[in-house]
């Protein structure tokens, strides 16, 4: 699939089964890692008060789409069905393949109480898998860097939230050594070790999991959703314009 903007982001990622299909595909690539990046209103909100994660969204190679109101606009105004991808829609069966075919995965993200939760959790859960990780809170690029390209692993799952991890990534993309694929999950890994309550199953039918954070953290978060979310009513509207005035 070839990118698809809207505005100045974008995605190429159709849906669960593709982004799996790219991750990989991405394995096999051992010149450079391959990034994976997500596109939700946030990002719009990110884009327009920092220019390095303009910049750093620029130069992933995936980006999948973690917005169902997005999801919504690319459908009625673009024509394209593009599924809305959470990190657990694929994580479990990304780590199931990685098990099955003995690849290293590095899991950098949450407290260090949740961070050490997620790793006992997931070496329980997949015994034969080559599973190392560290918590968010390092004070230090070099040491966590190093740390990694010591594991080694092919596959790092970063989740440092967003606005922050995207940045990082592509900031420090040319010191891993071994690395193949980069995936960034937001704050999954604080959901996988309990650090942040994970939705009600009702909540993410129905595409709503942006409201059930936002009331358990307005103060953080309300810039990122209200802010982000006119942006992208805004950018809808010119794109509507720019389609009328061609037509």
């Amino acid at each position: 699939m070839k990118k698809v903007f809207f505005g100045n982001l974008w995605v190429n990622i159709k849906n669960k089964n593709d982004l799996i299909d790219k991750i990989i595909l991405s394995l096999s690539n051992t010149n450079y890692p391959s990034v994976f990046f997500y596109l939700n209103s946030a990002s719009y909100y990110y884009k327009s008060i920092q220019n390095k994660f303009t910049i750093s969204f620029k130069k992933a190679r995936y980006i999948y789409l973690n917005s169902f109101y997005l999801g919504i606009i690319f459908k009625k105004f673009y024509s394209l069905r593009l599924e809305k991808i959470n990190a657990e829609d694929f994580f479990f069966e990304l780590m199931s393949f990685a098990e099955k075919n003995g690849l290293r995965v590095f899991i950098l993200g949450g407290n260090k109480k949740v961070s050490k939760k997620v790793i006992k959790y997931l070496g329980k859960k997949y015994k034969k898998i080559k599973l190392n990780g560290n918590h968010g809170y390092f004070k230090s690029d070099f040491q966590i860097v190093d740390k990694i390209n010591r594991s080694p692993s092919d596959i790092l799952i970063v989740g440092l939230g967003s606005g922050y991890q995207e940045p990082w990534i592509i900031k420090n993309l040319a010191h891993f050594r071994k690395i193949k694929s980069i995936i960034a999950v937001g704050n999954f890994i604080d959901i996988l070790g309990g650090g942040t309550k994970s939705p009600p199953k009702l909540i993410r039918k129905l595409g709503l999991e942006w409201f059930y954070r936002f009331i358990n953290e307005p103060k953080r978060l309300w810039k990122r959703y209200l802010i982000g979310g006119i942006i992208v009513l805004k950018q809808l509207i010119l794109s509507l314009l720019s389609k009328k005035s061609r037509n």
